[in-house]
C-alpha cells in the first residue's frame, strides 16, 4: 500500500497504513454489521429523496401550459416580423 500511494505521488506515512490495515482485521459484530446496515439505508433513502426532489424540479422547469405556449409562439413571430423590417430597412 505504500508503494501504490508513494506511485500516485501522495503523501504515505507507513504507520498510518499499519494502522489502518489492523482497524480493518478484526472481525465485526452483529451490532455493528446491524449499525452499517442502518447507516447505508439511510444514506440510501436520502439519496433517494433528493433524487426524487430534482426530478420533480426538473419537470416542473420543462412544462409550461398551452395557453402560455401559444403566447410566447405569438410573441416570437411579432418579434421576428418586426426584426425582418428594421433589417429591411436598414439595407
Amino acid at each position: 500500500m505504500v508503494s501504490l500511494g508513494k506511485a500516485l505521488h501522495l503523501e504515505v506515512n507507513e504507520e498510518y497504513v499499519v494502522e489502518l490495515v489492523e482497524e480493518h482485521s478484526k472481525d465485526l459484530t452483529t451490532e455493528d454489521l446491524e449499525e452499517l446496515k442502518k447507516q447505508l439505508n439511510q444514506e440510501r433513502d436520502k439519496e433517494d429523496k433528493e433524487c426524487s426532489s430534482e426530478e420533480e424540479d426538473s419537470n416542473k422547469k420543462g412544462r409550461m401550459p398551452t395557453g402560455d405556449i401559444k403566447k410566447n409562439a405569438a410573441l416570437l413571430g411579432r418579434v421576428s416580423v418586426f426584426g425582418y423590417k428594421v433589417a429591411s430597412q436598414q439595407s
